[in-house]
């Protein structure tokens, strides 16, 4: 999802179309979306079935919510990692 937040630096630059960047941009982002959603699928159901679909789902908003947040400090206070632990 943080890939999606790239479209903020999308401008109009001289010699290139502003549809090849959006377009080019967007592939990349919804491919990595799309592999980043069949990745927490593979987590739900393996927390599904070797706990119960309750710890599924638990799971899975937890890693949503933390997702969400870590997009956010990493896009507006532009925090690293690092910045974090350190």
């Amino acid at each position: 999802p943080y890939m999606l937040t790239d479209l903020i630096h999308l401008k109009q630059k001289d010699g290139v179309p502003l549809w090849f960047d959006l377009i080019l941009l967007l592939s990349f982002a919804l491919v990595a979306l799309a592999c980043g959603l069949h990745s927490l699928r593979g987590v739900h159901v393996w927390f599904e079935r070797t706990f119960s679909p309750l710890v599924g789902w638990v799971t899975v908003l937890c890693s949503l919510g933390l997702t969400g947040f870590g997009i956010y400090l990493g896009r507006f206070p532009r925090w690293n990692s690092w910045d974090v632990v350190g």
